[in-house]
Order: C-alpha cells, then structure tokens, then sequence
C-alpha cells in the first residue's frame, strides 16, 4: 500500500524516546512518497551516539563486472557520499570493513549479500533502479534491485540498475537529513547537525516513476568567465555580465556534477539512448578507428544539403544529409550491415540493438525538389513544435524501418524528431520497430494554453505512431538562461507537465550543459530531477527546504523572492505564441511578465534578504550563487521598462 513516510515516521518514534535527537521526519513533506512495509520488531539501530562511532559500513561484493568500465559508479559514489554525509552531520567518522560483521555489532549493509537475503529481501523482485531499506537487530540493510535490464546503448545488462545508490541516498535525506540542492563545492550540500543518528525499526520500499532520468552532462560544466560568453552573443553585447560570486572564486574551475546527479537519484534504465546528432561532420571520421567507414561510399554528394539557391538565414553547415535521397538510406543502411552482419566496425549511428536516426545539430533545410515537394515552410516554427522539414525526414525514417524490418527484424530504429521537424506527419505510418525520443523545448512555457495543447497534442500523435508505447523526450533547461538575465522559475510547471503526460513518457534526457543551468535555475532544476524520480512530490515543500535550509535568517525573505519569480513566470500567459528559444527575450513578453512594479518589488526582496543574510558568509555566498545575475537582471529591466511618464 502506498503511503507517504509519516507512518513510517509515527512507528519509529512511538517506540524509542532516543529518536528525539534525529530530525523528526514529520516535518520534512519535501522527503518521496515511498510504499511501507510491515516493520520488524527489535530496538533502535544506533548508527552514532555523542558523536562516536557505533555502526561500521559493509559494502557487498559486486556479483559480476560489466562488459565495460563505467568511469562513474553510482553505488561508490554514495558510499563516498554517505561516509562523508555522516561525519558532517555528527563528527563521527564510519569505518569500512570487508566483512559482515559479528551479530552484535551494529552496522549498515550496502547492496545484496546473503545476509541481506536471509533479512528476507529479494532483489529480484524490486523493480529496475528501486530499492529496499529495513532494519534488523543492529542492522540497517540499504539494497537495490538486481532485476536483469535490457541492454543500453552496447554496455552490458547491469550498466543501469543503480537502485543501491538510490537507497542510500533516500537513507541520508530520511534518517540523517542531508539535501543535495546543486553542485556539493558551491554549497549545495545541507545537512543538520546532531550528535546522535539511531534509527527505529522500518521496512520500506521505492522505485522510480520514469526509467530514463538522463541529465546531460553527467559530470562536469565549466565555471569561469566563459559561462556568459553565449549571453554577450545571443543578448546585447554592451550588457555588463556578471561575475562569478566572490565566494566560490577558489572553488574548482569546473563544476562537479557527479555527486549531486546520483544523489537526486539521475539514471537511465531504458533500452535506448539517442546517438546524438550523427552522422554529421563526416570529416571526423577521416580518422582511425572509423576510417573503414569512407571506404563504404567514394563520392557521396548527398552528404550535403542540395542547397542551391536556398535563401533561409538557418542555412550553418554542409554536413547534413538529404533524407529523401536513397543514396544517404543506403549509406546509413550500410552502416547496419558493416556492424549488424559483417562486424568489421561500430558504426556511430548504430548500436547492437538499434539503427539511430538523429541528424546534424542544424536546422534542415534541404532544397532539392523531393525535400521541397514534401515541406511544409510555410508553417510557424514554436517551440512546442517545429515542422518545416517534419516529412521529409519522417518518409526517409519509414523507408529505413521498413528495410530493418525485414532484413533484422530483431533490430530496432530509434529516431529523434528535433529542431524544425519535430511536428508528427499524420500521415506518414511506421513499421512496428520505431521508438521514438522527441525533443521539446516548450515545458518552461507549459502554463500557456496554446502551446500546452500543441506540445501534447503532438507527443500523442508520436505516441500513436508506435502504437501508444511510451516514448521518451529531449527537454531543454537552459534556453532561458541565455534568452535574459530575467529570473525564470518554473518549478510547478515541470511537475505539471509529468504528472498530466506520465502515461505517455518514459523519461526524458535534460539538456542542462551549462553552469548557468545549475544556479540561476536552481530551485527549478533541483525539484526537475526530483520531479523525474516521482512526479507526486510536493513542489512547495522542495522550494521551502531549500530556502529554510540554504539562507539562514534571509529564509523567509528568500522564500517570498522565489514565490515571487515562479508566480510571474508560471502564473503569466505570454500574449505572444512566437517565442525565440535563442536571443534577446522580445521586450514584450519581458514586460508582460516584469513589469515595473514586479521588478521594483523583487529588487525590494533581494535587497532585504541580504541585508538578513549579514554577518553569514555561507547563506550569502549560497544566495549569490543562486542569484548571480540579479543585478544585471535591474540593469536589463531599465532597458526595456517603458518611463514613467508613459
């Protein structure tokens, strides 16, 4: 039976006074709903007490290795993670040891062992990426499933199922308090002291909504004066940009994702994963080990676009195909069967279960006459969706599954409807071998009426091409950071948009791949990987815990700032449906949503929360890092807000 941790919390504090020093779980609605199970009877499993040691840490022998070196593991980086969570919290330091210890030593057990199967817990049956926690007599067992997954983009069975770095982050954020609110060296950890962590007899269980919870890039992003180098493009060049906060100068240059992705629980256990944007720059590939792959086809002018006379200022590049040639089917074709039948080489558009269809990151624009015959350019290019060369392509991706089907009907063409041809052709029918990952860049603008019907109204028409399988999504989270320095939240609008979609979904990849992303856009991009563990969350409690936790006596102001931001972007319908996902935000819409008054007071806010927040260096420093652009924000209102005499 689902239920929210409260039971479990009202059962652990009933029976043992000494849980009074742990946070009371009761007041943390910002923790995952989860499915409780009957709870074993013994006493309270002390972990530290005054800040000593109690407990040792036994991590359980991996059962086999993959097929191929994972340069991140998720279940060592929260052993790392909850070493290092504990000693913050309490002083106390946890030891390892290589061997279950003896029956009356108190410890955590990490992952499947016997001894986690003799407690009663059967991996097996947990699904993919989810996990068990239940206690024992001095024992707290923290396992993830070990359900067999299908294999992922050519890595080995086991390359995804990270439920065991699941149950030890859930572990920390219920029984010890940590949060994980952005990137761990600015800050982003919270944790709350105490000298004692002893935890009362439990036994719960939880998995994952969306099996594909991809965050792109899994590691690092730079953070240093190139952050802004695409706002002095995109926006006024004249504009000031602002500086990195003065107090994270001496923090690392590049900023480290790792811990924070699996901490918020990031992964991906569906069968497919995009090979993005390839073929593409064919140039590259004039080297070993892909050299073989120019033998295959000596004169290939159909790697261009036939753009002759075309006039269309999208135009970059000349390393895209033409789709509605045979000659590029062919080509991409014999990428299949160099890989599929022959084995000489992996080609980049094919793994060993699936032909990849994602063309080159440019817009298409091919004028040759079949191209032409079969566009549409006529129609508006939204961000909900973009269909100038939709059918072109989506001809060239039926005619590839057909030839699939019948020469490797185990195989399947995975394809990613992206930039202006993400709109689905009605009428154009696939083969039963197509899975899809459609992009979007519409879900920050999902409280628009006119562009939330399109943005669903198109993801059920690619749903129906596949016979209502789910499909996955290519969502971007940074397009607004380099639109305006304007604070734009949208928190409720991401669970919105999973909660009313979750039948259609699988999960989507979220393109985050700048600094930026990860503060300006915190408190959205921290309940957005929140949000794609389970949409249910209570999206207020996310934003309460991180102001209550992150800005001391500025909390309260800090709160209100961020209610402020989310009401006028989430609360505002843009009167404009034409939206540039790249340059300068149209000072229109800018006005429609900071208008004089809203920016004097959101300025009336910020100020008070740092003058609260004086004398308190880390909540400051944790507010700058969030708010780094605000003040150009009141330079970029003054531009575009009209006198006051008008």
């Amino acid at each position: 039976m689902k239920q929210v941790m409260k039971a479990v919390v009202a059962m652990a504090v009933c029976m043992s006074a000494v849980l009074a020093t742990a946070e009371d779980l009761t007041k943390a609605p910002d923790l995952m709903p989860v499915t409780l199970r009957t709870a074993p009877k013994h006493k309270p499993v002390e972990l530290v007490r005054k800040g000593k040691a109690k407990a040792v840490v036994y991590v359980a022998p991996r059962p086999r290795k993959t097929l191929q070196k994972r340069r991140v593991r998720p279940r060592d980086v929260m052993v790392k993670e909850l070493l290092k969570a504990v000693k913050l919290t309490s002083g106390a330091e946890l030891a390892i040891v290589t061997e279950v210890p003896a029956a009356d030593q108190p410890a955590i057990i990490i992952g499947d062992c016997e001894a986690s199967r003799k407690a009663g817990i059967d991996t097996s049956k947990i699904p993919v990426d989810g996990f068990e926690i239940k206690t024992a007599a001095n024992r707290i067992f923290l396992v993830g499933s070990t359900m067999k997954v299908d294999i992922i983009h050519n890595r080995s069975e086991d390359y995804a199922n990270d439920g065991t770095s699941a149950a030890i982050s859930d572990f920390l954020e219920r029984f010890v308090g940590v949060r994980w609110f952005w990137p761990l060296a600015y800050g982003g950890r919270s944790v709350i002291k105490q000298r004692d962590i002893i935890v009362a007899a439990v036994n719960y269980t939880d998995a994952p909504v969306f099996a594909k919870r991809y965050h792109y890039p899994r590691d690092y992003v730079a953070w240093d004066s190139t952050c802004n180098q695409k706002l002095q493009k995109l926006m006024d060049p004249k504009m000031p940009q602002p500086p990195a906060p003065e107090a994270w100068k001496d923090a690392p240059k590049k900023m480290d994702l790792v811990p924070m992705l699996v901490a918020l629980r990031e992964g991906h256990n569906w069968p497919y994963q995009i090979k993005v944007h390839t073929p593409a720059q064919f140039k590259q590939y004039d080297k070993e080990p892909l050299v073989k792959m120019r033998s295959l086809v000596k004169d290939a002018p159909w790697w261009v676009w036939q753009n002759e006379g075309c006039t269309t200022n999208l135009v970059r590049s000349k390393h895209v195909l033409c789709y509605s040639s045979q000659e590029a089917i062919d080509h991409l074709i014999a990428g299949c069967e160099g890989t599929w039948d022959k084995g000489e080489y992996n080609s980049p558009w094919v793994t060993s279960h699936y032909l990849s269809i994602s063309p080159g990151d440019e817009p298409l624009g091919c004028h040759c006459a079949e191209c032409l015959k079969h566009a549409d350019l006529d129609s508006p290019q939204i961000s909900a969706a973009s269909g100038h060369y939709s059918k072109p392509i989506a001809l060239g991706v039926k005619k590839m599954c057909e030839i699939v089907e019948k020469r490797w009907p185990e195989k399947r063409v995975l394809y990613l409807p992206y930039w202006n041809y993400t709109t689905c052709p009605e009428d154009v029918d696939y083969p039963d071998n197509l899975e899809l990952e459609v992009c979007t860049t519409a879900t920050a603008r999902y409280n628009e009426k006119s562009t939330r019907e399109l943005l669903e109204k198109n993801l059920r028409a690619w749903s129906k091409k596949i016979d209502g399988r789910k499909l996955t999504t290519w969502e971007y989270s940074g397009w607004a950071t380099y639109s305006t320095h304007a604070p734009m939240q949208y928190p409720h609008l991401i669970a919105d948009y999973y909660r009313k979609n979750r039948e259609m979904l699988a999960g989507s990849m979220i393109n985050g791949g700048n600094s930026p992303e990860w503060h300006r856009n915190a408190p959205t991009q921290y309940v957005w990987m929140r949000v794609m563990w389970n949409p249910d969350i209570n999206v207020d409690a996310q934003l309460d815990a991180l102001c209550n936790r992150q800005f001391g006596k500025g909390a309260k102001t800090a709160r209100a700032l961020l209610q402020l931001m989310c009401d006028r972007w989430e609360g505002i319908e843009t009167t404009h449906i034409m939206f540039p996902d790249w340059g300068k935000l149209d000072d229109k819409i800018f006005l429609e949503h900071y208008p004089t008054e809203v920016v004097d007071q959101m300025e009336k806010l910020y100020r008070q929360a740092r003058k609260e927040m004086k004398g308190d260096p880390e909540s400051l420093a944790r507010f700058d890092f969030w708010n780094y652009t605000f003040e150009a924000f009141l330079k970029e209102a003054r531009t575009v807000r009209p006198a006051k005499s008008e």
